[in-house]
């Protein structure tokens, strides 16, 4: 059995410049193990991209609220809060999980599962 690399080299992969450029909607998700710096990365990615001109949301589903921390600020209620500093929209939100799920699944099945229309239009996201 052989082994065989799935990682680009790093001059095939784009930089933070390059991820800032042009003024299309862009989609980051960042995972991986528990205490690898995620929040921080997405924090700072967020700035990066508010600073470069772009209406910037970042959500965080950590139970820990440390997307709270990294901007001194309470996120945690459930709605977007306009972060301090950059100059461009930024806004941040912390959800809990099992609560938006919950929240979704009603609104699928409302009106015979045309719910979720609403709720993907009037979501706390759609302030950017």
């Amino acid at each position: 059995m052989g082994l065989r690399s799935v990682a680009a080299p790093a001059e095939d992969v784009a930089g933070f410049d390059d991820m800032v450029s042009g003024m299309q909607r862009k989609y980051y998700m960042l995972g991986g193990k528990g205490g690898v710096g995620k929040t921080s990365c997405a924090a700072s990615l967020a700035v990066k991209f508010a600073n470069n001109g772009h209406p910037t949301l970042v959500v965080s589903t950590d139970p820990a609220h440390s997307l709270s921390d990294s901007f001194a600020q309470n996120l945690t209620g459930g709605t977007l809060v306009p972060v301090e500093g950059p100059d461009y929209p930024l806004y941040a939100l912390e959800i809990n999980p099992e609560k938006a799920r919950e929240e979704f699944r009603t609104a699928t099945r409302k009106d015979g599962g045309t719910g979720v229309k609403d709720f993907g239009r009037h979501g706390p996201w759609n302030a950017c």
